[in-house]
């Protein structure tokens, strides 16, 4: 028995190193797994941050070349505006100077006829007064004229 006692601890021993070998061998397996897949996990963390950091470059740099075109447009659109603020510009002067002188002359006349106008009304009323004056002389002289022949 006791040669059976001593087999049989023996196999225990033998077991329980085996056992231990597997379970050293395992627990190297698991942490050199674990550790490949930390890895694994950091580098598509650090894929993700520098895809997530490239599509914000992107984007950023979109939104000044969108910004950059539509300040373009704008002065592009301002000049135009500009262009044809002074082309109106330039032909209400034509327009202008040619009124002017299409119109001068009319203006002297009208000018002349307004002063002509002013001239004759002077003339009409220092006639006018005239006109009083001798009429009543006449009604003095008509009456004394009476009174003359009533007197005779």
């Amino acid at each position: 028995m006791r040669g059976l006692n001593e087999e049989f601890e023996r196999d225990v021993r033998i077991l329980k190193a085996e056992y231990d070998m597997e379970k050293s061998d395992i627990a190297r397996s698991h942490d050199a797994e674990t550790l490949e897949l930390k890895e694994m996990i950091e580098t598509i963390d650090e894929e993700e941050k520098a895809k997530l950091k490239a599509m914000n470059e992107a984007f950023l740099a979109e939104k000044e070349q969108i910004r950059n075109k539509n300040v373009e447009e704008q002065e592009t659109m301002k000049m135009i505006l500009i262009k044809q603020i002074d082309l109106l510009d330039n032909a209400f002067e034509v327009s202008f100077q040619q009124y002017m002188h299409e119109t001068e002359p009319k203006t002297q006349l009208y000018t002349e006829l307004l002063n002509n106008n002013r001239t004759t009304t002077e003339e009409i009323h220092r006639m006018t007064q005239f006109i009083n004056r001798v009429n009543k002389k006449k009604q003095r002289l008509a009456l004394k004229a009476q009174q003359m022949d009533r007197e005779n």
